[in-house]
């Protein structure tokens, strides 16, 4: 197996990749991706190094050398450091996709608009905005004059939302899906 990666925007140079002793992607269909990295540092030589610092961003390439899975990004959010007392000192890193800016904070919000109300699909565009993220969102159906938010994070809202989303009046598709992947919030028919 091979991987390719790069910490924002630079690729890591042969003296980090032939350093790095496990690699991991779990994709999670209703949690968080992760991606876990452990690099050996003998002489503590990336203890301060600028890339494995908390909020860069990764993209990785893994698999066979004739087949690469797709690209993959995350965004550091924990980096531990080992000293054992027999071996060489390893820097872990583990890293999210960008749908934990959503999972953290409880948020208490009423969303509405004046008749004829506001739409699903038009709270998950909102909340992919406000997050940075592009939102790739199908239109919903039925209008709300006011959907309350209660203690609840982004990302838990909009999956209930989902639930409850219609693409069609009457006997429609129902069902959405939500989740986040690279740069884009998902929310339409699975």
């Amino acid at each position: 197996p091979t991987f390719l990666i790069q910490i924002e925007g630079q690729t890591l140079s042969k003296d980090i990749t032939q350093e790095i002793t496990s690699f991991s992607f779990t994709d999670n269909e209703a949690e968080l991706d992760v991606l876990e990295l452990c690099v050996t540092n003998r002489n503590l030589q990336f203890v301060d190094d600028p890339l494995f610092q908390e909020g860069n961003e990764i993209v990785a390439r893994f698999g066979y050398v004739d087949n690469l899975s797709p690209r993959k990004k995350a965004v550091i959010k924990d980096i531990d450091y080992d000293f054992p007392e027999s071996g060489d000192p390893t820097i872990r890193i583990k890293a999210y996709d960008k749908g934990f800016k959503l999972a953290g904070k409880e948020n208490q919000k009423v969303w509405q608009k004046p008749a004829p109300g506001i739409l699903y699909s038009e709270i998950a565009e909102e909340i992919a905005a406000s997050n940075g993220l592009k939102a790739v969102v199908q239109t919903t159906q039925v209008r709300h004059l006011r959907v309350t938010q209660s203690n609840l994070s982004d990302a838990q809202f909009l999956r209930e939302l989902a639930t409850k989303a219609r693409s069609q009046d009457g006997e429609g598709v129902t069902g959405y899906v939500f989740f986040v992947q690279d740069d884009e919030l998902h929310f339409h028919p699975r």
